[in-house]
C-alpha cells in the first residue's frame, strides 16, 4: 500500500496491524491514555450527548451527520492503535487539534438537536388576544 500511494506517514509504516492489536488487547489502558487528552471544545459533545439522552429521535434524524462524525471517531482511534509513535506522547499533541476537527459537526448536530427540544417546550408567553386591557 504504501509504494502504491507514496505516502510517508505512521499510518503506512509496517506492522500497523500488529501495532494495533497490541494496544487494543488491553483496551483499559487505550482509553485511559485517550482520556488524558486535552480536548478541545468538551461542551459541544456534552451539549450533544443531553440532546441525544433528552431527545433520542434526534439521532435518527441527523443519522448520517451522526454517522460521518462516527466515522471520523474510528479513524482517529485506528491511527492512535496502530502509530509507530508513544500512543500518550501522540493523545498529548493531537487529541485537541483533531477535536477541534469535529467541533463544527458536533455543534451543528447539537444545535439541530436543541432546535427540536424547544419544538416541544410550552409556550413561555401565553396568548393575550381576548383580554382588555385595564383603563388606569
Amino acid at each position: 500500500m504504501r509504494l502504491v500511494a507514496a505516502a510517508t506517514t505512521d499510518v503506512f509504516e509496517g506492522g500497523f496491524a500488529s501495532r494495533a492489536g497490541e494496544r487494543l488487547s488491553d483496551p483499559a489502558a487505550f482509553l485511559t491514555t485517550l482520556a488524558g487528552g486535552r480536548f478541545e471544545r468538551i461542551e459541544l459533545w456534552l451539549i450533544l450527548a443531553l440532546v441525544l439522552a433528552l431527545r433520542p429521535a434526534v439521532a435518527k434524524r441527523e443519522r448520517f451527520l451522526l454517522g460521518v462524525l462516527g466515522l471520523q471517531v474510528l479513524s482517529y482511534l485506528a491511527v492512535y492503535a496502530g502509530t509507530v509513535n508513544d500512543l500518550a506522547w501522540h493523545v498529548q499533541t493531537s487529541v485537541g487539534r483533531i477535536s477541534s476537527h469535529l467541533a463544527p459537526l458536533v455543534g451543528i448536530v447539537a444545535v439541530l438537536g436543541i432546535g427540536e427540544l424547544m419544538k416541544l417546550a410550552p409556550a413561555s408567553v401565553p396568548e393575550r388576544e381576548n383580554e382588555v386591557e385595564p383603563e388606569t
